[in-house]
C-alpha cells in the first residue's frame, strides 16, 4: 500500500530534519486502515456506506424499509448521496490527519534540534 502522506510533506519532514525512522513512524500511523474507518450515510441510516482509507468503499447497507418502498429512483439517489457523504468524510479526515501529522512532525523535529543544541 502506498503512503497517504503526500511526497511533498515527506520532503518537508526531511528538510526540517526528521529522521527516516520518524518518517516511517508517521507513514505507519497514517496507513493504519483499522484506525481510519469512514462512514457515509443518507436518509438517516437508510443507506450506509462503510470503508477505510486504504481500501475505499467495502460495504453498502440498505435498510429493508427502503427496499420495500420499491422506488428505484429514490434508492439510487440515496446511494449516491451516501457515497458522496463517504467521500466528503474521507476528505475531512485526510485534511485533519495531514495537519495533525505535520504538527507532530514539527514538534518532534524541534525537540530533536533542541536536544542537539
Amino acid at each position: 500500500m502506498s503512503s497517504v502522506i503526500p511526497d511533498e510533506v515527506i520532503e518537508t519532514f526531511r528538510i526540517l530534519g526528521a529522521t527516516e525512522e520518524m518518517i516511517k513512524d508517521f507513514e505507519k500511523k497514517a496507513n493504519d486502515p483499522l484506525s481510519h474507518s469512514i462512514t457515509g450515510k443518507s436518509g438517516g441510516d437508510m443507506v450506509v456506506v462503510r470503508g477505510s482509507i486504504g481500501n475505499g468503499i467495502s460495504r453498502v447497507e440498505i435498510s429493508d424499509d427502503l427496499i420495500q418502498m420499491n422506488d428505484k429512483d429514490m434508492l439510487s439517489d440515496m446511494v449516491v448521496s451516501a457515497v458522496t457523504s463517504f467521500y466528503q468524510n474521507l476528505q475531512e479526515w485526510s485534511t485533519e490527519s495531514a495537519a495533525k501529522l505535520v504538527s507532530e512532525a514539527m514538534l518532534l523535529v524541534a525537540e530533536q534540534h533542541s536536544n542537539n543544541d
